[in-house]
């Protein structure tokens, strides 16, 4: 009703409060249950507090996930994982996330060489099809592989690279792209490992990456130097604060919901959605009236009015 329902969401209870159109089509749906932010930390201790597993393209050879004191800052920890030429993308996430909602992620860094790391970077080409990879994209490929890819080589092609430092500083970065739900890009951005994290332990961060439309944020660890040099990173904090929105609708004249619409994982939808908020049948995709079913792909009445 438009005064509202309540819903059971876990072992609580919520309200949801829906906005209709003139026409009585609900277009957005709200719960006034405050969020709470939900953190994912890859440690790399490959314990129980350890969220690695969360993450994609995580090497777990000896050579890059390895012991070290001086770089290590997970209390009680030892391990981290370390980047060269050899591994150009690390440790990478992907969130689908909603309007409203705000994306931070940080991570500790350390290095110890201040020359050798050259003043050539990998081309864009390798990267693209690294970054690519890691979340599942490939080139050629079809479906949602192939739009992955296809978004990573525009974000590239459009925002570039990080871009390199010098002999003495390492090119490496954390990243993040934000999509939108075809994996068209919208934005991007980067915070490089800075000259400080020299034999000294130094978090770098992106603060509050507001999302304004329905898509995908990759967050991702990147080195893009032409050298053996190592960098150390650990302790990969990702936070996701989700917005009070969990649904919006749009439609084609007729009541059907174009390809803008969305409801967010996880969450209890509202089904009574167009022509005055008749309830859509999620099995059979028809708007359930009191005589009689309507199709909103066809604009007809399926079936005959028993009144007539």
């Amino acid at each position: 009703s438009p005064e509202g329902r309540v819903v059971k969401n876990g072992s609580n209870y919520e309200y949801q409060y829906a906005i209709a159109d003139h026409q009585g089509n609900t277009r957005v749906l709200f719960t006034s249950a405050t969020q709470a932010p939900v953190s994912i930390t890859a440690t790399f201790e490959q314990n129980s507090s350890d969220d690695m597993d969360k993450f994609t393209n995580v090497n777990t050879s000896n050579t890059y996930l390895t012991t070290s004191t001086a770089g290590n800052h997970t209390t009680g920890g030892s391990k981290i994982i370390r980047m060269n030429q050899n591994y150009p993308v690390g440790p990478s996430k992907s969130l689908k996330v909603y309007p409203g909602d705000k994306v931070d992620m940080e991570v500790w860094t350390y290095y110890e060489q201040n020359t050798g790391f050259g003043t050539s970077s990998s081309g864009s080409t390798a990267m693209i099809t690294a970054i690519a990879a890691a979340f599942g994209g490939v080139s050629g490929a079809g479906g949602e592989s192939g739009g992955i890819f296809s978004g990573v080589n525009s974000a590239i092609g459009g925002f570039g690279l990080g871009g390199n430092p010098g002999d003495t500083a390492p090119a490496a970065y954390l990243n993040y792209i934000l999509f939108d739900q075809g994996y068209k890009v919208i934005t991007m951005g980067w915070t490089r490992v800075p000259s400080s994290a020299y034999f000294s332990k130094q978090q770098i961060s992106i603060s509050q990456v507001s999302v304004k439309e329905a898509g995908y944020i990759f967050v991702y660890l990147s080195y893009e130097d032409q050298s053996n040099n190592y960098v150390q990173f650990d302790d990969f904090k990702i936070t996701h604060t989700k917005s009070n929105l969990i649904q919006a609708n749009e439609y084609y004249p007729f009541g059907l919901q174009t390809a803008n619409s969305w409801t967010r994982e996880n969450t209890t939808g509202n089904q009574f959605l167009g022509n005055g908020g008749t309830e859509l049948n999620s099995t059979s995709s028809l708007y359930d009236l009191a005589f009689r079913n309507y199709d909103p792909i066809l604009g007809r009445m399926n079936g005959i009015d028993p009144m007539a």
